[in-house]
């Protein structure tokens, strides 16, 4: 079963600087950790769920400027034939290169940031009960973007079915998928900063009765927000 952990917040007051009433939380985790898996069950408790992924292939689009920075930084062979960015060929390059993941970093996270909090204040505003906001992001604590969330969801797996879903999801093989998986921050990383953890290599069930327990603690605490700004639920 996964481990709800003491939210962090509780004696230094709420962290994100996003949101006044909503309760803003980071779900992050490895590759092929499930992120994904566990953020839909949130959404089907009644979250709203920001997929940074799916902001990253917003912010690179053609005729967007993120993508015209990587084709300068890495060559025209990061395109397709149609003009849309290669991301296989862009994570190949990433992965074999410290200093071009930092290029690329310096490229993606401002941008996908400028969403997440765009979309994070406009869905707040409006906010007149207890709200979750879920932001998946792999790169939560890469890019710095803990500090614009309250709580932090780690979502964790065994080596070993993380290695063997990139193989089925990627087409990867072995040596490569095993290469991915290492090159992520450290489950010992995750757990020491994270403060509510959620295991995937267990049954779906018991996966989601995690979640479960895990939006109960996130409701009270996002009604606990909301009355400490004298927001009375409607």
């Amino acid at each position: 079963m996964g481990i709800l952990k003491e939210g962090k917040q509780g004696k230094a007051g709420w962290r994100s600087p996003l949101a006044a009433r909503a309760l803003v939380v980071g779900l992050t985790g490895g590759i092929a950790a499930g992120k994904s898996t566990v953020a839909a069950m949130l959404a089907g408790l009644g979250a709203r769920v920001i997929d940074a992924d799916q902001v990253a292939r917003e912010v690179v689009q053609p005729g967007e400027p993120a993508l015209a920075e990587v084709v300068r930084e890495f060559g025209p062979e990061m395109l397709r034939a149609d003009g849309t960015l290669d991301r296989a060929a862009l994570a190949a390059a990433v992965f074999e290169s410290r200093e071009a993941r930092q290029a690329v970093n310096g490229i993606m996270h401002p941008r996908i940031g400028a969403v997440v909090r765009q979309q994070v204040r406009a869905w707040d505003w409006a906010v007149t009960g207890p709200e979750i906001i879920v932001v998946e992001a792999a790169v939560l604590y890469e890019a710095g973007w803990e500090a614009l969330v309250d709580r932090v969801v780690g979502v964790e797996a065994k080596q070993s079915l993380r290695v063997a879903r990139l193989i089925e999801r990627d087409g990867l093989d072995q040596p490569r998928a095993v290469a991915r998986v290492r090159v992520q921050v450290s489950a010992a990383a995750l757990r020491a900063r994270a403060d509510h953890l959620v295991r995937t290599d267990v049954s779906l069930e018991a996966t989601r009765a995690q979640v479960r327990d895990l939006w109960a603690c996130l409701l009270a605490a996002a009604g606990e927000k909301l009355a400490r700004h004298g927001v009375v639920p409607q």
